[in-house]
């Protein structure tokens, strides 16, 4: 860009604006100062992109004087050095380049990281200091031997004269992307800040500071171990060569993480490395680096290093992580103190040792005193008693006595008239409150109507009619006794009626002029669940988000345990959303913040029961039912205890256990605990309530899947006549009881019946738009019914546009691509197509399901099926495993209709059987699919050509034309 001094003076300061804001929101605000394609927009555009796609300064360590005449080093990827390969080129710093390599030679095969000094010995002037902190390095790691400290593996000089260093390799990522990546939530990241701590102690005690604590020198590998990296800096504290480096006008740092005594070129100790750790602590904790907001050049950035101290993380944070004041909450106060006291411009000021840094941090996670929130206020008084000593030595004792009486007064006069306006308004409320149930028992007189008559749901009508009247003069009483009734309604199941009220009560609450935010966020979430569980999630959502932020907001002081408990039931409403939607992570991280409030709590047992619940959910949904079931069993062991086992949350943890077992084939077990959890429902809630049919729905899927139609017919039908007993409209609830009732019904062999309830079930799918995901799945009942009719042109045809709305792969696409390879192995076409499919779907049952599950010995079959006539002795493995799993299981032997898939296997394996030219496995072609000599010529035929098409990537297209195959649902 040609640009005049002018224009290039308007753009800079532009993009320093636009710098200062998050990541993620730069393009959006560069749109709101500058118009979008025009000259400027553009110009600005390109160094956006610029400064995005480049390694930023504060992450490379700054060459100073002559070591910027360095040249790259001589050996590149491919060479050898001795026993090992250079593989690929994985760091480059200021000192040389580092390449992950292997080990060529010998018994074993080993992958090591080799660093190479970027200057070999004799050339350039840099070479003697240079090859001085690659000796240092060698030395360093030499006398450190920690599992937590990359390792020493050899060293010396190349035939080019080049330095080398021979290490431990670490597959893994910096810290600060492994919190980023994994969204850990604040307790996990104050944990790993205490693990580095541990081994830079450790250096530490070895006289070893490191002096380049950095992101990128902290890596955590997939075990969530940490391993410190790069000592080519290091100090040692008993070593001359360590003097060597920090000589006037040699001092090397990394800008952005540097302390300030290595900015000035001062005495460097062990408080440089705790200031350089709790630069790593600042941006874990809020999202930005300590001094972004207050520097926009390197020079900037080092004058207010050492003139100035970083902004409170708490006030920084709330744009930062997660974006989020509720992080600011959690850090203001402890975390505040800790992470200025590693801050401190003057080393002496810092913490003593990491080990007492880590003990403050620990101390603020198991919630004992801080010590340095006492030195934080200790120093703010020494600074202050310094400046002022003679007008406080003068003013001290009168100023203290006055503003201590009157504070004194103040508070216990603001005390009394908030205790007095409270007892009167709760005094006022209870009468009220009294009368007015009074008076609706006397409405419902048994003289008049009849003792037998009287019911709860006719209280519960004439109660929202007295609400309104008789409360009409006491708004806050009256949204208050209209909240209680809608919650009624809902543990009813009622929850259109639950909704209506306490909308009413919302409304209500924001037009007091007295407004109790607390009691209005617990309506609003009480309003949001109603709403989630009619599937209105937009509206569900804005409530739970207006209601977080109330919570957020409060005065600690002020925050009472029920006040907690509330907000945990927000948060764990706020994670079921994510959960509904499929976004499962942010679903367990906001059921992992619950879990954190609820143990604060000593009435929170129920809510974390709730987020446990949540967690068991998406583990089951995910394959990991050894966690879902142990998850599940710790809720069951609090309900009973909370509540007793004659409660419906009980009963909900049972039946949400029995779900888990029978996706396991654990089906005694399975059985069990629903019949134990619907004689309770039954017992407690009546035989009509929303809880029972969601039982009855468990019980039908678990009797259809061990082969009991006539028992899954039956529980299905009571559950869908509760289900539209309790809802005035159909919803995806009923839509999925109609599911599994015209399942049990197709395999039951009455066909007609099932093709009404599928039906019936993508009208609602339709008229709820539900997800692309859902309608496959939906579209995969009536194709499997074609398929058992026999007709195979219809089954192609929902089959396919089943595979068109679902991911590539997964445990529900695996039922389409099944189906749609059964009907190309009845029709004898596309017979590598269908292996394909077979394939794909056999994969993805493996990795959720044990092995000897039927899920599995269904796809094996189907595999095994295609693959009799070109690949028959591997067909015989598949087929002999999936007959001894199918025919153990009553769903597979009594299904009704063509292409029986045991009766299909059994003939097969006894035509192979039979066979005595089946031929050895042989392993052919990339794409790792298995054929014998003897494969049809058709089979090589559609072989080859889909070979050359790529084939695996275009048979399940989510191009243009595959979506617009959808629009006839």
């Amino acid at each position: 860009m040609k640009l005049t001094k002018e224009r290039w003076e308007r753009i800079q300061t532009i993009f320093s604006r636009v710098l200062r804001q998050p990541e993620e929101s730069r393009y959006s605000f560069l749109q709101q100062i500058c118009e979008k394609g025009s000259q400027l927009y553009r110009e600005i555009e390109l160094l956006l992109d610029a400064e995005r796609m480049a390694p930023t300064f504060l992450e490379k360590s700054m060459p100073v004087n002559d070591e910027v005449h360095c040249v790259s080093p001589r050996l590149k990827t491919g060479d050898r050095l001795g026993a090992y390969r250079l593989c690929e080129e994985i760091g480059r710093g200021g000192m040389g380049v580092v390449y992950r390599a292997e080990r060529q030679e010998g018994e074993f095969r080993q992958e090591v990281a080799v660093k190479l000094l970027r200057t070999p010995i004799g050339e350039g002037k840099a070479a003697p200091l240079g090859l001085k902190r690659f000796q240092l390095e060698q030395q360093t790691l030499a006398s450190l031997n920690h599992p937590n400290i990359v390792q020493l593996f050899d060293g010396g000089v190349t035939e080019n004269q080049q330095p080398y260093i021979i290490m431990e390799f670490v597959r893994g990522v910096n810290i600060h992307r492994y919190c980023s990546e994994r969204a850990l939530d604040l307790n996990a990241r104050l944990s790993l800040i205490i693990k580095v701590a541990h081994v830079l102690g450790f250096a530490h005690r070895n006289l070893v500071v490191h002096r380049d604590i950095k992101p990128s020198n902290i890596l955590i590998d997939g075990e969530g171990q940490v391993k410190l990296l790069d000592f080519g800096i290091a100090k040692l504290l008993s070593n001359e060569l360590g003097k060597d480096l920090t000589q006037n006008g040699e001092s090397v740092m990394t800008p952005g993480f540097a302390a300030p005594e290595q900015i000035k070129n001062e005495r460097v100790t062990v408080g440089t490395d705790i200031y350089q750790l709790g630069l790593i602590l600042y941006e874990l904790i809020t999202g930005h680096k300590a001094f972004s907001d207050q520097a926009e050049s390197l020079y900037e950035l080092s004058r207010v290093m050492c003139e100035s101290c970083p902004t409170l993380p708490s006030v920084i944070s709330k744009n930062g992580l997660h974006n989020d004041t509720y992080i600011a909450k959690k850090l203001r106060g402890d975390l505040d103190a800790i992470a200025l006291k590693a801050l401190r411009r003057e080393p002496e000021h810092r913490y003593s040792s990491v080990r007492d840094f880590a003990e403050d941090i620990q101390a603020h996670l198991d919630g004992n005193l801080v010590s340095a929130r006492q030195g934080a206020f200790h120093y703010r008084v020494q600074n202050y008693i310094y400046r002022h000593w003679r007008a406080l030595a003068v003013s001290v004792s009168f100023v203290c006595i006055l503003i201590g009486y009157a504070v004194t007064v103040t508070i216990q006069s603001r005390g009394i008239q908030q205790a007095l306006e409270k007892s009167v308004f709760e005094a006022e409320k209870a009468q009220q409150v009294s009368n007015f149930l009074v008076n609706i028992f006397k409405h419902s007189d048994p003289n008049v109507y009849g003792l037998d008559k009287i019911s709860a749901q006719q209280l519960l009508e004439n109660g929202e009619e007295k609400i309104q009247i008789d409360l009409r003069e006491v708004p806050g009483i009256r949204s208050h006794m209209l909240g209680i009734l809608g919650s009624i309604y809902y543990s009813q199941g009622v929850y259109e009626k639950s909704a209506e009220l306490l909308r009413k009560a919302v409304d209500q609450q924001r037009k007091m002029a007295n407004l109790d935010s607390l009691r209005l966020a617990d309506t609003m979430t009480k309003l949001a669940i109603s709403l989630s569980t009619m599937n209105q999630y937009e509206e569900s959502e804005k409530l739970l988000q207006e209601s977080l932020t109330i919570y957020q907001e409060i005065d600690q002081q002020s925050v009472t345990n029920s006040t907690i408990v509330n907000q945990a039931e927000t948060i764990n409403a706020y994670a079921n959303l994510f959960q509904k939607r499929g976004d499962y992570e942010k679903a367990k991280f906001y059921f992992k913040q619950a879990i954190h409030l609820a143990q604060e709590a000593t009435r929170g047992q129920n809510e974390m029961a709730v987020a446990l619940n949540g967690l068991g959910n998406i583990h089951h949904y995910q394959g990991r039912f050894e966690e879902a079931t142990e998850h599940m069993r710790k809720v069951i062991k609090i309900q009973k205890l909370v509540h007793g086992e004659q409660h419906s949350s009980y009963t909900i943890a049972l039946n949400n256990l029995a779900t888990m077992l029978t996706d396991l084939e654990r089906f005694e077990e399975a059985t069990e605990l629903s019949r134990q959890a619907l004689s309770i429902q039954q017992k407690i809630l009546g035989v009509d309530h929303p809880y029972i049919g969601e039982t009855l729905r468990a019980l039908g899927i678990l009797s259809h899947r061990t082969g009991d139609f006539e028992a899954a017919v039956r529980y299905l039908q009571q559950a869908l006549r509760v289900k539209r007993l309790k809802s005035q409209q159909d919803n995806i609830r009923i839509a999925v009881v109609l599911l599994w009732l015209g399942t049990a019904l197709q395999d039951k062999g009455e066909f007609d019946a099932a093709d009404q309830h599928y039906a019936k079930m993508l009208e609602i799918f339709q008229a709820l738009k539900v997800t692309d995901k859902i309608m496959g799945r939906g579209l995969c009942q009536p194709a499997s019914l074609a398929l058992a009719k026999g007709d195979l042109e219809t089954a192609r045809q929902l089959y396919t546009q089943a595979l068109d709305l679902m991911p590539e792969t997964g445990v529900r696409t695996s039922i389409a691509q099944l189906g749609l390879a059964r009907v190309l192995l009845a029709e004898n076409k596309e017979l590598f197509r269908a292996e394909t499919l077979a394939k794909s779907a056999l994969a993805s049952r493996q990795a959720k399901y044990i092995f000897g599950h039927s899920m599995i010995a269904e796809a094996e079959a189907v595999l095994g099926l295609i693959q009799v006539e070109h690949s028959p002795a591997s067909a015989i493995t598949l087929l002999k495993s999936s007959d001894t799993v199918l025919n153990s299981h009553p769903l597979f032997l009594q299904r009704h209709g063509a292409h029986n898939l045991v009766q299909s296997v059994q003939q097969a394996l006894e035509r192979l059987n039979n066979n005595s030219d089946v031929l050895e496995v042989t392993t052919v072609g990339s794409l790792g699919v298995v054929y014998s000599p003897i494969d049809s010529i058709a089979f090589r035929k559609e072989k080859l050509a889909l070979f050359d098409k790529t084939y695996s990537g275009s048979v399940l297209s989510r191009g243009p034309a595959a979506r617009q195959r959808k629009t006839g649902l």
